[in-house]
């Protein structure tokens, strides 16, 4: 009882952490303090998923909200202004005053004319009872994912169609900003001046090789534990982020990683992604027997799949250790253009986009 009430109440303070974070962020001036601010309320977040018992979830939250977002949040504060203005604090303050008020009343007037609603059966529903049959059983190949992480079976084999366009999200979000950036190209020599201290870039050569094995393990295992290709190459996104923030774009410059280069990572990836959809159709094809997009396992008239278990029983998972490996390598190097891109001083990006704009 007393271990019970302790979870709900770590739920509790997490929760309500997190609200005071978000409105401090809101209220707060400075930019800075609110990107950091807003870092403090996603690991409240991410703790309160992890209570929640949901690691797939925090896996993607901890790199993504923790540490890349107020990372391209801080690229944009130093690339803009870090104060804002006063007018606009108290517009913001105003909005977000009526908005809460209306929304209070909103709840309470639902919660005393019906209720809270009907509560959820303590047994296991009907709908989660399959997936828990159908995610790992050798005995029902044939209507099988048969890979131990439920959300990974979920993912590809129940709503593929959803992860692809999610995937061309993305990607289209990365071609725009390429596509914004083309021609702005910034290069220079690397100087160990440049960067933080030297201690700082000891910490990193330390630090980087294990976010790279780390990112690899949570893709590469992605359909036997928590984890999977985004969450693997949101973790692996951290490494050249921390590179570029240490010891500067100029060390990107000296190993030659430039944005061309990630953009072929990408592709490559996003090629391997459309690989691992029609592998299965296209040797179905070539055996004259019917298959399925994004089929991964044998299913009713279509009898093809790809191999579950290898060497010695190791575990594959089908096409799921495909797809992971090379959304792992998409996402990774999406992120990577990105802060590439951040990284180029504001005064090159002005004097090159504005010199086009006079030619055009």
């Amino acid at each position: 009882m007393i271990s019970l009430i302790l979870y709900y109440s770590l739920m509790a303070v997490c929760a309500l952490g997190s609200v005071v974070a978000v409105f401090m962020a809101i209220m707060e001036r400075d930019l800075l303090k609110a990107a950091i601010i807003s870092a403090i309320q996603s690991t409240l977040y991410a703790f309160l998923y992890y209570l929640l018992m949901a690691p797939d979830i925090v896996l993607t939250y901890v790199p993504i909200s923790v540490g890349l977002y107020p990372a391209i949040l801080l690229f944009l504060i130093k690339k803009t202004e870090r104060f804002e203005d006063v007018e606009t604090s108290r517009k913001v303050v105003s909005a977000v005053a009526l908005s809460s008020i209306v929304f209070t009343i909103l709840i309470a007037s639902l919660v005393m004319a019906w209720g809270i609603g009907p509560v959820p059966p303590t047994n296991v529903r009907v709908l989660a009872f399959w997936y828990l049959r159908t995610t790992f059983n050798p005995f029902e190949r044939i209507i099988s994912a048969m890979a131990p992480n439920g959300i990974t079976s979920i993912v590809w084999d129940y709503r593929g169609l959803d992860t692809v366009f999610e995937t061309a999200v993305l990607f289209l979000a990365i071609i725009a900003s390429v596509a914004l950036m083309r021609g702005v190209h910034h290069f220079g020599e690397y100087k160990p001046f440049h960067g933080l201290t030297l201690i700082a870039k000891t910490a990193t050569r330390v630090i980087v090789p294990m976010i790279i094995g780390v990112g690899i393990s949570i893709a590469l295992h992605g359909h036997l534990t928590p984890g999977g290709g985004f969450q693997g190459g949101s973790t692996l996104a951290v490494a050249p982020l921390l590179v570029l923030i240490v010891f500067s774009k100029y060390f990107f410059d000296k190993v030659k990683l430039t944005e061309s280069k990630a953009l072929t990572i990408r592709s490559v990836g996003l090629l391997g992604i459309g690989l691992s959809s029609f592998i299965v159709l296209l040797l179905a094809l070539a055996h004259h027997v019917p298959a399925y997009i994004l089929q991964n396992q044998p299913r009713v008239g279509a009898p093809l799949g790809l191999p579950w278990r290898g060497y010695q029983g190791v575990l594959l998972g089908g096409s799921l250790l495909l797809f992971n490996t090379f959304e792992a390598m998409a996402v990774c190097a999406g992120f990577t253009i990105l802060f590439i891109l951040l990284a180029i001083p504001e005064e090159v990006v002005r004097r090159i986009v504005l010199r086009g704009e006079e030619h055009g």
